[in-house]
């Protein structure tokens, strides 16, 4: 029974910080790690970057291959993008079809690199079997000296992602911070 009870609470666990499609970490997950990152950034001095990312007309892959295809497209590139992170950065799943990394210890520059790594890996990547090919858009946004406003940071990011996506397919920009 005491086994039962602890095999539960870790699944209760999982459940309640992995998106259950990509097993990445979910939004409550990633927003309490910038929290997290940005004390300790305050602390101990340092940079810290975020990526947002999302999938180029996700909407039109859904509605001309599917749900279950797109499904398979947001599995595909959470593999990619895990695969392309450093050990020390974070990815996860911040909405349906946006991801957010975490980069600790990095600047713009840095978040630029890793940017267009991803955007190579997925340029480069096998179609799969619904013969999708797909392109994506990021935002960054680094962290202020000082800055402990998760919810601030996250929102730069994502007003980056947004003009990133008013550019065109496979764009990046850069906001807020530094």
């Amino acid at each position: 029974a005491l086994m039962h009870r602890e095999r539960t609470r870790a699944e209760a666990d999982r459940l309640s910080t992995r998106d259950p499609l990509t097993e990445l970490m979910n939004r409550r997950s990633i927003t309490r790690l910038v929290e997290r990152e940005l004390l300790h950034q305050q602390r101990n001095g340092g940079v810290l970057a975020l990526l947002m990312i999302a999938i180029d007309d996700f909407r039109d892959i859904n509605n001309r291959f599917g749900q279950l295809a797109g499904d398979r497209v947001l599995r595909q590139f959470s593999r990619l993008l895990t695969s392309t992170l450093r050990g020390q950065d974070l990815g996860g799943r911040y909405s349906s079809t946006e991801f957010c990394v975490l980069l600790p210890e990095t600047g713009q520059a840095g978040a630029r690199s890793l940017a267009d790594r991803l955007r190579q890996t997925v340029a480069a990547a096998e179609i799969g079997p619904d013969g999708i090919r797909y392109t994506i858009s990021q935002g960054i946004a680094e962290s202020r000296p000082g800055e402990t406003n998760a919810a601030l940071l996250l929102a730069q990011a994502d007003d980056a992602l947004r003009l990133a996506r008013h550019r065109g397919p496979d764009s990046l920009a850069a906001g807020g911070g530094g």
